[in-house]
């Protein structure tokens, strides 16, 4: 059985961070303020602002909503980022997406200024992440892969690592951070030929694959690391795209669910960073 790699104490070491930062910055009069941009009141909306504003505000961030109606037009919503981009108290927009009838790519990509996208929407931010510059907003679920990876003390100089993911929110962030930590990385998608090839001749694996047991055991040599990015509900569980007896030939690997909660600490880690950017403190 392979050794699980917890991501609760993970994400409390992040919080800890987070509550000095921001205990340091409220000494200085700076109080750091997330605002959610919210259209209409979707079920899974709902339930990521609660767990978010329980998360911002237990490290000392406070949080506001700004609420759209669900028939909200392009330009109210443009109006409402533009507004909150203007806005000296708000250090972090965070846009909930899927909008349907919205543009998003007019809408949050081109509107967000770049200082306040801590969900890393912006090309801006895509590439200060690239570059390794420590202003970046970075994607959260990428970062999260990283904390883990050095909370563990995994090695990555010199590692081969295979990605399984080529999207703008995991594959492509979190392959840049590995290549500017020095490893050799592969990127994989459903496209790959002999995808085997890849995956067994990885130190560590990266998945993110929205079907539950597509990672095959075999895929897999004995005493690899395997960060499960997934998380997939099906018949009223969770669960990852690593097949159970994954478990048995890993070296390591995250549970499902896990890298969750990793990942909602990191949100409260950029609008720190973007705290103090505007206010001077990071360049």
């Amino acid at each position: 059985m392979s050794k699980l790699l917890d991501c609760k104490p993970v994400a409390e070491a992040v919080k800890e961070r987070c509550r000095r930062e921001t205990e340091e910055l409220r000494a200085q009069g700076i109080v750091p303020k997330l605002a959610i941009l919210r259209v209409g009141e979707k079920g899974p909306d709902l339930a990521y602002e609660r767990g978010a504003t329980a998360a911002l505000t237990a490290v000392g961030i406070d949080v506001e909503v700004a609420a759209l109606p669900a028939d909200a037009s392009q330009e109210s919503y443009i109006a409402k980022m533009v507004e909150l981009n203007c806005d000296p108290a708000v250090n972090g927009i965070l846009p909930f997406r899927p909008l349907d009838s919205i543009d998003e790519q007019v809408a949050i990509t081109e509107t967000i200024d770049p200082r306040k996208d801590v969900d890393s929407s912006t090309d801006v931010n895509m590439g200060k992440t690239v570059l390794g510059d420590p202003t970046a907003l970075t994607p959260c679920t990428a970062q999260a892969v990283m904390e883990v990876l050095d909370y563990y003390k995994i090695p990555l100089d010199g590692q081969n690592v295979t990605v399984i993911n080529r999207s703008n929110v995991i594959g492509k962030p979190v392959s840049m951070m590995l290549v500017n930590r020095h490893a050799t990385v592969s990127v994989c998608s459903s496209h790959t030929k002999d995808m085997e090839k890849f995956t067994k001749n990885a130190d560590i694996l990266v998945v993110a694959i929205p079907k539950v047991n597509a990672v095959k055991a075999e895929w897999i040599a004995p005493g690899t690391t395997v960060i499960d990015c997934s998380v997939i509900r099906k018949d009223g569980k969770t669960s990852g795209c690593c097949e159970p007896a994954v478990y048995d030939v890993a070296g390591a690997i995250t549970p499902v669910p896990g890298l969750g909660k990793v990942t909602s600490a990191l949100l409260a880690r950029n609008v720190l960073i973007a705290a103090k950017a505007q206010h001077g403190l990071i360049k």
